[in-house]
């Protein structure tokens, strides 16, 4: 009865922290695979191949764009007595400049090298909805936070490939993404410069424009280290796409997409609690509240525990049923896919210990883990590419995780004095 009330309590609790998140992403989930069902259909998988490294090429360069901004804004509009919208402002501008030094960097680059120009919009695009849905998720408002992180993105793939196949199918659906969501990001630019000038005039404009610049290199000082943290998996993952792409085929890379996405179903209890949790821990952090933090922590913890089980299971049976009548070409990659899902599992039994890390200024011991585990990647993938098949990378995926996490959880131990499996 004990145990039944403790699992009631931690359900209750994924509900409370996830709420209309979790219907959101769960929903995003759906839209990714409607999306890559969409691909496959049309294009297959060498295509769903093309896609996936134009999308994890964008991802990992907009890191660099957006420059920790995401989490400093989560962190600045947490203390106390901060004009919210103006901070938010504040940062909005610091991210345009960086839009414009990477459009100038891209430009010069492009004489020197031959760049493709879909990666230029692409990674401006998913720079500024990562920040607009870091605003949301600073001021917890999950429902936005989301909307802008789990399903804009993939509305638009979807409307996409619809206009490139029945009304111009003379351009590509990732042109027809990349022009529907500059429009809508120049229609969002306009109407918060429009809500900014009705509330503050153009003179705070012109003024906050000019404040930002003198001290952006101060900004860029405090989110390096952000900024190395979530480089370094991104780069680290686009960097293995293309070692796939390039000792195997862009078909197999279709592939390992395909069965990496299916793995991702279970970072479904992470990522909807993370969404509150980074502003939970900087609050609790902030306001020196370490023993609610110690016990918030150690609760999700053991909820992500029990959910990802859960959904584990449910996952196993749901990829038997695709591979089995959908895509029988699945059936000779069930052992990678056994794999990466008990990466993905592994990472939900560790807790939200990265985003905890990095609220409570221990960014940079949670850096260097992510350097040690990207280098451990990195060599792994060069060396034995080459002489095994794509089912080794779910080995590697697998190490790389309990680097990390092993690692992440001394530190929090350390300096935090949090042992999520202790209660």
């Amino acid at each position: 009865m004990e145990n039944k009330n403790k699992l009631k309590n931690y359900l209750n609790l994924a509900l409370v922290n996830s709420g209309s998140l979790f219907v959101l992403k769960i929903f995003g989930i759906g839209l990714n695979y409607l999306v890559l069902l969409s691909i496959l259909y049309f294009y297959d998988y060498s295509g769903n191949g093309e896609y996936a490294n134009f999308l994890i090429q964008s991802t990992a360069i907009k890191v660099i764009v957006v420059f920790g901004l995401d989490y400093l804004l989560i962190k600045d509009i947490n203390k106390k007595d901060v004009n919210k919208l103006k901070l938010a402002f504040e940062y909005l501008i610091a991210l345009l400049y960086n839009i414009v030094f990477f459009i100038l960097a891209f430009l010069l680059l492009s004489f020197i090298f031959k760049l493709n120009f879909q990666l230029m919009f692409g990674v401006i695009i998913l720079a500024f909805w990562r920040f607009v849905s870091h605003f949301f998720r600073a001021k917890n408002n999950m429902r936005l936070y989301g909307f802008f992180e789990f399903i804009i993105i993939q509305i638009t793939v979807l409307f996409s490939i619809f206009i490139s196949k029945y009304i111009y199918s003379s351009i590509s659906f990732i042109d027809v993404f990349l022009i529907l969501n500059i429009i809508s990001v120049l229609f969002f630019i306009v109407y918060i410069l429009l809500k900014i000038y009705n509330k503050y005039s153009i003179h705070y404009i012109k003024s906050a424009v000019i404040k930002v610049y003198k001290k952006l290199f101060v900004t860029y000082n405090r989110a390096f280290h952000f900024v190395l943290t979530n480089s370094t998996n991104i780069i680290s993952v686009a960097i293995v796409y293309y070692f796939i792409s390039v000792e195997y085929s862009k078909e197999t890379l279709g592939i390992y997409d395909t069965i990496v996405r299916f793995s991702q179903v279970l970072t479904l209890p992470l990522i909807a609690t993370n969404g509150r949790v980074i502003a939970i821990a900087a609050k609790f952090y902030n306001n020196k509240e370490l023993e609610q933090l110690k016990q918030y922590v150690i609760n999700i913890t053991k909820m992500l525990m029990y959910s990802s089980s859960l959904l584990f299971l449910m996952l196993i049976c749901f990829f038997y049923l695709f591979s089995t009548y959908y895509s029988s070409t699945l059936k000779d990659y069930w052992l990678l896919f056994i794999l990466l899902s008990i990466a993905q599992l592994i990472n939900n039994w560790a807790g939200p210990v990265g985003v905890v890390l990095q609220a409570t200024d221990n960014e940079k011991s949670f850096n260097k883990i992510t350097i040690i585990a990207a280098l451990f990647l990195l060599i792994s993938t060069v060396v034995f590419t080459s002489i095994l098949p794509i089912t080794v990378i779910g080995g590697i995926i697998i190490f790389q995780i309990i680097i990390i996490n092993f690692l992440a959880l001394r530190v929090q131990k350390k300096k935090l004095g949090i042992n999520p499996y202790i209660t």
